[in-house]
């Protein structure tokens, strides 16, 4: 009768074992899958992407000013699209915010950072001592897919405020 007795406490003990190691499993792809969600929503300032967006300001492009030997730069063309003003004459009569975008599309293509891109999103802000407000923005690919986010600016003076160029990439692995 005690053989028995000891046989039935180790078949408890056994299956109060397994249901323990069950619970701890599905407690660490709970906290697996919440820290992942958790750390999509962070953004890491990345200087890489800093530098790129100060360096391609200084792109030249097609677009010039008076005379076709005063070629403007993406960071003029900012300058004017915010603007609405000023004589600028770019190819086919395009706009300088349209020059912008179309540019920034092509170089953006091109952007290779650590991890493969699934989304990006450059906005465009004006800033002064009194507002704020976006005028431009330039987005591509699948927000959803997005496992990091990374982002960089750079600031163009125009004597009265600042404008903010940003750019925020996902990475999708």
């Amino acid at each position: 009768m005690i053989k028995n007795k000891n046989k039935k406490a180790q078949s408890e003990t056994v299956g109060f074992v397994f249901i323990v190691v069950i619970i701890v499993v599905i407690g660490i792809i709970f906290l697996g899958i919440y820290l992942r969600n958790k750390n999509a929503g962070v953004i890491t300032i990345d200087a890489d992407i800093s530098n790129f967006i100060s360096s391609s300001l200084s792109y030249t492009t097609d677009c010039y000013k008076d005379r076709d030997s005063d070629y403007q730069t993406i960071g003029d063309l900012v300058k004017y699209c915010y603007s609405k003003t000023g004589s600028i004459t770019c190819p086919d009569g395009k706009d300088a915010c349209f020059i912008i975008n179309e540019t920034y599309t092509e170089m953006l293509k091109t952007l290779k950072p650590a991890g493969t891109l699934s989304y990006y999103k450059m906005t465009f802000t004006y800033n002064d001592s009194v507002n704020e407000r976006s005028f431009e923005e330039i987005s591509s690919g699948n927000p959803k897919l997005c496992a990091s986010k990374r982002a960089g600016d750079s600031f163009i003076n125009t004597g009265i405020g600042n404008i903010r160029v940003l750019l925020e990439v996902c990475l999708s692995s």
